[in-house]
């Protein structure tokens, strides 16, 4: 699980997102300043879905369900990272690794 390179929005010009290729294993992304997202690009022809780990528990102890996000046939989806629900650093994995990129984005 590599931790993956935060772009940084420049608040001017923008982003120009650089997409690296997702593999089978989780993949990693440092959220803690709560301005993170992950954009998720599916160049592939069906639908996938990006599962998030969730390593906290509800008020009654009990282990939060892992949210799964549909990403449609050639979308992009951008999933914003709450590390209050995922931690400073979330965990993410895909059903499908085919044809799929993913980027880490910081907002200014």
């Amino acid at each position: 699980m590599a931790l993956q390179t935060n772009q940084v929005m420049d608040p001017a010009a923008g982003l120009v997102a650089t997409y690296v290729t997702a593999a089978s294993d989780p993949h990693t992304i440092d959220c803690a300043n709560g301005r993170t997202l992950a954009a998720v690009l599916n160049g592939s022809g069906g639908s996938i879905n990006v599962t998030l780990t969730t390593p906290g528990t509800d008020l009654n102890g009990n282990a939060i369900a892992n949210p799964a996000f549909a990403v449609a046939a050639g979308a992009t989806r951008l999933i914003p990272l709450n590390p209050a629900v995922y931690g400073a650093i979330a965990s993410l994995a895909f059903s499908s690794t085919a044809t799929i990129t993913f980027a880490a984005v910081t907002l200014p």
